[in-house]
């Protein structure tokens, strides 16, 4: 089976467009966050699931709980979504567009791994070397990963910086054989 970003790609980027085009991206921003809390409702999961409800109350069910009336690209969106069995890939399809956003208007997203929780001021530090590095603004996602020692792995895009005790000792070990 083909991987969730990979059948989510398509999706993300023109529904990216349509925003685009229609001068709507903070719109679909929030109507997709919006649809994103939904989707991550396990009784909505459950409901998903179970062949005795169909696409029709289903999109009805998702139209009904969102706060704001959708427009009809949104609603065609919801319907595409539910009639190709792609509702299961909604986060992944979130996620692209957002990426898309980011890159759009100049931000970049750093993924950060840190063997412990980052202080105000080391997440500044982080911000102002990615940004001096790749000259534009940065997004830090940071995750903490015990198993890193120390130091710091950052990632932008396919560039990976390797900061971290683990990398530096791997580095070690390679030049050493």
């Amino acid at each position: 089976m083909a991987d969730k970003k990979t059948i989510a790609r398509p999706y993300g980027v023109a529904v990216f467009e349509i925003a685009k085009n229609a001068d709507r991206i903070e719109d679909w921003q929030v109507f997709l966050a919006a649809l994103e809390s939904i989707t991550l409702n396990e009784e909505f999961s459950k409901l998903i699931g179970n062949p005795l409800f169909s696409i029709e109350l289903v999109n009805e069910i998702i139209l009904g709980s969102l706060l704001k009336e959708p427009d009809a690209d949104q609603k065609n969106f919801i319907n595409l979504l539910l009639t190709s069995r792609r509702i299961n890939v909604f986060r992944e399809i979130k996620d692209i567009f957002d990426d898309i956003s980011k890159k759009d208007s100049g931000i970049l997203t750093a993924e950060v791994s840190t063997p412990y929780e980052l202080t105000d001021e080391e997440r500044k530090l982080i911000e102002i070397e990615v940004r001096n590095k790749f000259g534009k603004s940065c997004v830090l996602e940071i995750s903490v990963l015990p198993e890193l020692i120390g130091g710091v792995l950052i990632k932008v895009g396919d560039s990976v910086v390797d900061l971290s005790i683990k990398g530096r000792l791997g580095a070690f070990a390679r030049h050493m054989l």
